[in-house]
């Protein structure tokens, strides 16, 4: 479908800086309706005329918010896989993305709609609700309307839906439940089987064509070692993703032997969809928006990719167990049941990290970008890459955060120790250590200002010298420097503190989510008599908590809320060491670490 311009002999068409065209329609007067004051009048209700609508900007659009409703412009723009460069283009993708994304939004995606500007003074408009249509597009009169002046634009009309609906905000809230990603996975079964197929898009199943983006992906990402991921992390999500794509050769083909390759969504994320609330008239339903609609290299493929797609969005904020949830649902409610689906999830879902880190990685570069936006995105494709190698990985190789925390004497150093010396990919962080180095750090840079002297060293009791808050506050500070260092290297890492302050654990779960690691947390518990027996019994040891410290850390206990920890474990440290580890090992591997 083209927009027919009539050929005329008038002046050659207007061409419109994308910076002049945001400008113009940040202002809520710019949104006209052909003899329809009232119509405009509720639209921009809520609007003062000093108001400035907000935009959004993506790497291909300016998104223009008004109370109910969204108008989304391209971008001049042509990065090969998406060229927008001409207004007959941007046509091209409008109406696209229109007619794709009705597919499962069909009442949001209302129409495509031109800018107008006027020769003589530069007003630009978007004429509300004057939907393209070929009927229009051969009257001249339409296209140089006295009115509104000349279409140099085009924009999709959508409607506005609520921030707090999308599944992104409801995991935020810890409010995603297996209820809805059940009726998710039922949405995303129909969708699929009603979805196109045939020769043309079979062979974008194919291990050849599989091999061809996996190629792309690291080619294009060659120059985002050592700015958005570590080298070493880049060369084994590198290997592993080849070694995948070898081991599942015949996977690919038996796919698309079964007719499974279909016209998918290509993008589906969090963000994308959207829970919407009950009505008197229909019940909560889902709708899915921002399809892939400028390559169908990018959309065309497996399903099961699709689905990959949105569980390790949901991997990514720290729920595999949700994610796994989503997948087993898909492939219930769609009765798959090849033993290699599990595989081709595992690979899809890790093929798709690789793709946002890239698109990340891409606005990084960006010159125009702000500071603050460039290590916001830093951070994202870091996190990604990450993510990536956690799903390629064997379960003991995954990068990983694990907390050991507890009383003092109550076995987590024991613990924390023993995990490292049975997993040499372990990292050992200890607090004690930390807090030691620190006392001495501070007691050089005492000395020294005062001119000579050393730290005497005695008991000290609780909140006092190395258990003072502000110690307290700094070590932990360095144990978090510390664990993003590792992890962003792609290494596994223990750290062995008390972890009595919920806001200091939530530090630690949030660096690890933030980073993209998998994450445990394991709470050392002991008979208060048998950790006065350890304490009485403890030499050269390196921690000076002292029985008085012990009561006082008891009296402010705060034990981690078992429903609000997505992984948490609690390990009894009073039997045998031997039987302790295997206790702690037992969870790990049921959080997927080992």
């Amino acid at each position: 479908m083209e927009p027919r311009r009539p050929k005329h002999k008038q002046a050659p068409p207007l061409e419109v800086p994308q910076k002049e065209l945001e400008r113009a329609l940040k202002d809520p007067k710019s949104f006209v309706f052909p003899d329809a004051d009232a119509k405009r009048a509720a639209l921009l209700s809520g609007l003062e005329d000093a108001d400035r609508l907000r935009v959004v900007h993506t790497h291909m659009s300016m998104v223009f918010l008004l109370p109910e409703r969204v108008y989304k412009v391209k971008k001049q723009v042509d990065f090969g896989f998406a060229d927008f460069s001409t207004l007959y283009k941007r046509f091209q993708a409008c109406f696209a993305e229109v007619q794709l994304n009705q597919r499962l939004a069909p009442d949001v995606y209302v129409g495509v709609v031109p800018v107008s500007m006027k020769r003589a003074t530069r007003e630009i408009c978007v004429r509300c609700d004057d939907f393209w249509t070929p009927e229009k597009s051969g009257n001249l009169d339409w296209w140089l309307n006295d009115q509104f002046g000349e279409i140099v634009e085009w924009a999709v009309h959508m409607v506005r839906l609520p921030d707090d609906c999308t599944l992104l905000h409801r995991m935020d809230q810890g409010e995603l439940t297996r209820e809805m990603l059940d009726q998710v996975a039922e949405k995303l079964v129909e969708f699929h089987a009603d979805a196109r197929r045939g020769p043309k898009i079979d062979r974008f199943g194919e291990e050849s064509m599989i091999r061809r983006n996996i190629d792309e992906n690291f080619h294009q990402t060659t120059s985002h070692t050592g700015v958005t991921v570590s080298e070493p992390v880049y060369r084994r999500v590198k290997e592993l993703s080849y070694m995948w794509l070898k081991k599942l050769r015949h996977a690919f083909e038996a796919r698309v032997e079964s007719g499974y390759i279909c016209d998918t969504h290509g993008d589906l994320r969090l963000e994308h969809v959207y829970r919407l609330p009950r009505s008197s008239s229909k019940d909560a339903r889902f709708v899915i928006l921002d399809c892939i609609e400028f390559n169908e290299q990018f959309r065309f493929g497996d399903p099961l990719a699709d689905v990959a797609f949105l569980s390790m969005d949901i991997w990514r904020k720290g729920r595999p167990d949700l994610a796994r949830f989503l997948q087993q649902q898909y492939l219930l409610r769609a009765v798959q049941n090849s033993p290699e689906n599990a595989d081709l999830f595992t690979f899809y879902a890790a093929y798709r990290a690789v793709v946002r880190a890239k698109v990340c990685g891409f606005r990084v570069m960006d010159p125009t970008l702000t500071a603050v936006r460039r290590v916001e995105e830093t951070q994202q494709a870091r996190c990604y890459w990450l993510v990536a190698l956690e799903l390629l990985s064997p379960p003991a190789q995954r990068p990983g955060l694990i907390l050991v925390g507890g009383l003092p004497a109550s076995g987590k150093s024991n613990l924390s120790k023993m995990l490292a010396e049975s997993d040499n990919t372990l990292v050992w962080l200890r607090s004690d250590a930390i807090r030691k180095e620190l006392a001495e750090q501070q007691a050089t840079e005492n000395a020294s200002e005062e001119g000579g002297g050393s730290a005497s060293k005695g008991e000290e009791s609780f909140d006092e010298g190395l258990y003072s808050p502000e110690m307290t506050q700094r070590t932990y500070d360095e144990l978090l420097k510390l664990c993003g260092k590792h992890l962003r290297k792609g290494e596994r890492v223990v750290v062995d503190a008390t972890f009595r302050d919920p806001i200091q654990r939530q530090r630690f779960i949030a660096a690890a989510h933030t980073e993209g690691a998998l994450f445990a947390l394991i709470m050392c518990e002991c008979d208060r008599e048998i950790i006065k027996g350890r304490m009485l019994a403890r030499k050269n040891d390196i921690s000076d908590a002292t029985w008085d410290v012990y009561e006082h850390m008891e009296k402010e206990w705060h034990f981690p809320e078992r429903d609000t920890m997505a992984e948490c474990g609690v390990v009894n440290t009073e039997k045998e060491k031997e039987l302790t580890l295997r206790r702690a090992q037992v969870f790990l591997r049921k959080v997927g670490l080992l």
